[in-house]
């Protein structure tokens, strides 16, 4: 091996898997594999000891070389819960299965050792029911040290700020997937905030910000000192990604909503943008009433989930014609009328849009048409692809 150059020998090294083992062969492979090693980083588990590690690392000399950290968020080993009839202050959050969260009672016990529910014992010895009470005992001992102590957020607060290379954060779910399960609500909004907190005691910016799902919780009923942080850390972003949002139903989503819209106005710089709507109700994610929101706007990826307002959004799209290149658009089906009095159809929006847009790219999904014209078939969504997006040479004629 030491008679290959070092250039082959890196060309090698760079071309496999990165391990981190593989750096205590020699000190040239520590040399050549210890940046791609260290490139990105997750914390895997709610416990100290992973939050010691992420801490250590960003104290130690590979700290430089961190540019993506990933938090992947688990659902709690138990949710503590007191019976409405016993607790049912107006600050509580309450549930669809008739439960607020609370504090402990004696009653919790029973969350953690599975006698609310029917336990799998018909297949399971003894021995493998105790190792599993063991094992759910130790998750809760876990989480409960770091809930209390505040552990999590002062650990990313520590750690964050030194990787001075970091420019991509992530907070995903376990079982990632675009949809927003109430399971997962408790620790994304813990680990978000915990995220957020941390962000801002950063002296350098971060670009991208990606985390699976944002609740109503997140944004709406929150003092405006705290969604500051928020707004700070959006203000510096090139791009926002976020495959659901949920802003739960009924009296409470016009709320959310609001809060919405001004979360995605604090980020003026942002380039690139992924949203998805999954309440499957109404909710326009971007419109008219957005206004120029982007002013460097260059990907805009959509999924909404339900119909929304042909008019609005066609003028959204238009108000950043001049920096949108690829537009991703999934699930959206129509409602409303032109200015002529005529019903909206995708085929004619497209047409507008390849008038009034110069995108070079242009993705489609499971588009719907209004009840009163025919489906939208797969073809037709290639067609519109392959017809919209403007040729190279009538771009170049803008210049002239």
């Amino acid at each position: 091996m030491d008679s290959l150059p070092l250039e082959i020998l890196t060309k090698i090294l760079l071309n496999l898997p990165p391990n981190p083992s593989d750096r205590l062969v020699c000190r040239a492979f520590k040399d050549i594999l210890t940046p791609g090693c260290f490139r990105r980083i997750r914390t895997v588990q709610f416990a100290k000891d992973a939050f010691d590690r992420l801490v250590n690392l960003s104290q130690s000399e590979v700290s430089r070389y961190v540019e993506d950290y990933e938090y992947l968020v688990h659902p709690l080993a138990y949710r503590l819960y007191t019976p409405v009839a016993t607790a049912t202050p107006p600050h509580k959050k309450m549930l669809t299965d008739g439960w607020v969260v609370g504090k402990a009672n004696i009653h919790a016990v029973d969350n953690l050792i599975c006698l609310e529910k029917t336990y799998p014992t018909r297949n399971q010895t003894l021995d493998a029911m105790a190792e599993s009470l063991v094992q759910r005992h130790e998750e809760y001992l876990h989480q409960e040290d770091i809930l209390g102590t505040f552990y999590d957020v002062l650990s990313l607060s520590k750690a964050l700020p030194l990787f001075r290379s970091l420019r991509s954060v992530s907070i995903s779910r376990f079982d990632s997937a675009d949809d927003a399960p109430q399971e997962y609500e408790d620790t994304m909004e813990r680990a978000w905030w915990a995220v957020i907190k941390a962000l801002n005691k950063c002296d350098y910016p971060v670009e991208r910000l990606h985390i699976d799902a944002v609740y109503d919780g997140m944004l709406h009923g929150v003092p405006l000192s705290k969604m500051a942080q928020v707004y700070e850390v959006l203000g510096e972003l090139k791009e926002l990604s976020v495959p659901a949002i949920s802003l739960g139903s009924g009296a409470f989503l016009r709320p959310g909503h609001v809060a919405l819209k001004v979360l995605l106005g604090s980020g003026r710089n942002l380039e690139v943008v992924r949203l998805g709507n999954s309440n499957q109700l109404r909710m326009d994610l971007v419109n008219e009433d957005l206004g120029f929101l982007w002013p460097c706007l260059r990907v805009l990826d959509l999924a909404a989930n339900t119909e929304v307002e042909a008019g609005d959004f066609v003028a959204f799209l238009e108000l950043h014609s001049s920096t949108l290149r690829e537009l991703t658009l999934t699930k959206f089906g129509l409602v409303g009328r032109a200015e002529d009095g005529t019903q909206w159809a995708w085929g004619r929006i497209f047409e507008r849009l390849h008038q009034s847009l110069t995108l070079t790219k242009l993705t489609l999904s499971h588009l719907q048409a209004p009840s009163s014209l025919p489906a939208v078939t797969i073809d037709d969504m290639r067609e519109w692809e392959r017809t919209v997006p403007r040729s190279q040479e009538e771009i170049a004629v803008d210049w002239y």
